[in-house]
């Protein structure tokens, strides 16, 4: 009987130990829907190169922040710090990503030669991202009224969800212009009739960092996922999408 009890403590002590290693080098990260096409790259690189297990949930800024409260397994976040500074969430550490561009990106079938060309009767429908739940939302509509254009378009603005969402319009042709950042711009550029980048003095800068949560700070796979996020190879990827 002793042995038979002994033998189930060790069997418990060796299920719990493959049950941990399981989860060992796993975390959750979330980011602006923007950003999803040079991170889906580098959380590809990084999972080949050490093995680890990277899951990625994207949305609006407003979906990524709720969903990182309610779920609590969120390790790091990527995304513009006026989001972060305006949330309520905690944080132990915020890494420099890069700085994001608002461009103005139109389908193919028309040109556009500058953006103020939006007012003109060449082109129809315009969307842009919520300017309340998403950064390049926010920076479009900054966008607008200080460059006095607001007036001459906002009857023919479309708000959508997220950038992705009016790069899908674009290349549909249910817009016929739409304001995303440089980054989707950029790898959409076959597909698209051209983008315009917006002057930068008439939106607030866009600072991309990654937000390590309270509680993670100390985590090993994060710290590690950072430090590749900072790598070389890394770092090239951000710049080719305009960080």
């Amino acid at each position: 009987m002793q042995q038979f009890r002994f033998f189930l403590s060790a069997l418990c002590v060796a299920l719990l130990f493959s049950v941990s290693s399981l989860h060992a080098g796993e975390i959750t990260i979330a980011s602006g829907a923007g950003y999803k096409r040079p991170f889906v790259q580098i959380i590809s690189h990084y999972q080949e190169a050490t093995g680890n297990k990277v899951t990625a949930v994207y949305g609006n800024m407003r979906q990524v922040i709720s969903q990182s409260k309610m779920s609590g397994t969120v390790a790091l976040i990527i995304g513009d710090q006026k989001f972060f500074d305006r949330s309520d969430l905690e944080f132990d550490v915020f890494h420099p990503v890069g700085q994001g561009q608002l461009v103005l990106a139109w389908r193919q079938g028309i040109g556009i030669e500058k953006i103020a060309d939006i007012a003109g009767d060449s082109v129809g429908r315009v969307g842009m991202p919520d300017p309340v739940k998403a950064i390049y939302g926010f920076a479009a509509n900054e966008y607008l009224e200080n460059s006095g254009l607001m007036p001459e378009v906002s009857e023919r603005l479309i708000r959508l969800g997220t950038v992705p969402q009016v790069s899908a319009y674009l290349l549909s042709g249910d817009i016929d212009a739409g304001f995303i950042n440089a980054t989707d711009a950029l790898g959409l550029q076959e597909n698209i009739g051209g983008f315009l980048v917006a002057e930068e003095a008439l939106y607030t800068p866009i600072a991309i960092n990654a937000g390590v949560l309270k509680g993670f700070g100390d985590n090993g796979d994060v710290a590690g996922f950072v430090e590749f996020l900072q790598s070389l190879d890394a770092q090239e990827l951000l710049k080719r999408y305009g960080l």
